[in-house]
């Protein structure tokens, strides 16, 4: 097994100045947390403006085979939601440079306008350290502006299905075709970190789903990581101030995002997600149909991938936290499992 890399190291004042030269100076900047990766810092120019610059690494041992290339979706995700009618603009940052010369990093990079905001992770981790928990009206309220604002993102479109980044090479004319992709990925990856995982169930799962799958007939932008860390929120109100981290986007089923937004679940989408995609125009099966089974099928076999994805991780990131990686391979092996039994609606 390779030696998991160390984080990205911060980027010189150098390398800040030569990224952001099309902009302006940089006269201060701060590290953002995170950087296994990629380096993000957020910087204040001469003019007075505050934008984010994020920097990839070069080095595909340090990626999943579906991460090669992702700076780049990142670029074409912020210009693809400020591109589309009725996308949620005022939530996604703004791209205003892109720089993949690798001459002033050895990776790529992105500067985009900063947004203000705490990540509502951080903000409910705060809350708890009060003796203030947030209470479930207050959770399910931001809960429904984020199932707006998944609603919103995807009425953007493409023109293929799985990730658009062509260093991963996962772009399909179907979706079943890209999710099989997918999945044969991070089985992949497993064999080349020397992590065990199920791959036979995983694949014969797959295939029993492809009638689910094949009823996605739209490849739509689909944020594919969208969870409390990368939701901004006011400190002060909880109101939803921005949607950041695009880089994992893909084009694909809208579903994928819902089940993303409770990534630790095994189980249904939480009831106020539903309620905020829906009432934002959100298309979802009616109860206790034929639909809604493959709803339900499709959305076990994505929470099967996504917890695929944080088993073999482990590999170029090196071990979890005893208890994420005890939660991970229970959750895997109960998804495994529940994917041989007929689906119920979602």
């Amino acid at each position: 097994m390779t030696t998991p890399p160390q984080p990205t190291p911060a980027l010189t004042d150098e390398q800040l100045a030569a990224l952001c030269a099309p902009l302006g100076r940089p006269v201060s900047s701060e590290r953002l947390p995170g950087g296994l990766f990629a380096a993000v810092h957020a910087v204040t120019l001469d003019d007075g403006r505050r934008v984010v610059v994020k920097a990839g690494t070069a080095d595909a041992a340090r990626l999943l085979t579906y991460e090669r290339g992702i700076i780049g979706t990142e670029a074409a995700f912020l210009r693809l939601v400020h591109a589309t009618p009725e996308a949620p603009s005022d939530l996604v940052p703004q791209l205003l440079h892109e720089d993949r010369s690798r001459t002033a990093f050895p990776g790529d990079a992105v500067v985009m306008t900063y947004v203000d905001g705490v990540p509502w992770s951080q903000a409910a981790e705060a809350a708890e350290r009060a003796g203030a928990p947030l209470d479930p009206a207050t959770t399910a309220r931001v809960q429904r502006a984020v199932g707006g604002a998944l609603a919103c993102l995807h009425r953007a479109r493409g023109s293929l299905y799985g990730y658009p980044a062509p260093e991963a090479g996962l772009a399909r004319t179907t979706w079943p075709d890209a999710f099989a992709a997918m999945i044969e990925a991070v089985l992949d990856d497993a064999v080349r970190w020397g992590i065990t995982v199920p791959s036979f169930a995983v694949r014969e799962a797959v295939v029993r789903g492809e009638h689910a799958l094949a009823r996605v007939t739209t490849p739509r932008l689909v944020h594919g990581d969208l969870w409390a860390g990368n939701v901004l929120v006011d400190p002060a109100t909880l109101e939803v101030t921005g949607v950041i981290d695009g880089e994992r986007a893909l084009f694909g089923d809208p579903l994928f995002d819902l089940m993303a937004a409770d990534a630790m679940g095994t189980g249904g989408i939480p009831a106020p997600y539903l309620e905020g995609y829906r009432a934002a125009g959100g298309t979802l099966a009616e109860p206790r149909t034929p639909a809604a089974e493959d709803e339900a099928l499709r959305l076990r076999l994505y929470r099967l991938y996504l917890h695929l994805v944080m088993h073999v991780e482990q590999g170029p990131r090196g071990p979890a936290a005893p208890e994420h990686r005890a939660h991970v391979t229970q959750n895997l092996d109960a998804l495994v499992g529940r994917l041989g039994a007929r689906p119920v609606a979602v």
